[in-house]
């Protein structure tokens, strides 16, 4: 039976294949580690793990979706066609109803990006107590 336990990988050890191998996670989230070798190996090892992958970024909710893909650009032409799901802006902190909407009108803008892309997104990955709308 799979583990209901998940895995943030911000790096690659000796290790850290076999215990996906052995644990067989629901989902594995790989922060800015771009290594198509390793997520085929996950992929190879945990058929069916979600791989989620996000890539660190000064630009916020407030910046085009555009500007993101294209930071995001070299690394996304590494890892296409693999079934990730990529993450967008991470732990958005918004204060009021119109940047709950701003931040809305960015996920859409960065799904359709992607998804032209054939690509999967996920969206709002907020952090523990936000938003506290």
């Amino acid at each position: 039976m799979p583990s209901k336990l998940t895995f943030h990988i911000m790096g690659f050890d000796g290790k850290v294949l076999d215990q996906l191998q052995q644990m067989q996670p629901s989902t594995v989230k790989l922060f800015d580690f771009p290594s198509d070798t390793n997520v085929d190996e996950i992929r190879r090892r945990c058929p069916n793990t979600l791989i989620i992958y996000r890539q660190y970024t000064n630009l916020r909710f407030q910046d085009p979706a555009d500007k993101y893909v294209a930071e995001i650009g070299d690394t996304l032409n590494k890892l296409k066609g693999r079934g990730i799901i990529w993450e967008g802006i991470n732990e958005p902190v918004i204060n009021s109803v119109d940047e709950a909407r701003e931040l809305s009108d960015w996920f859409v803008r960065f799904a359709s990006l992607m998804h032209a892309k054939n690509e999967k997104v996920a969206a709002y990955s907020f952090s523990t107590g936000n938003p506290k709308l």
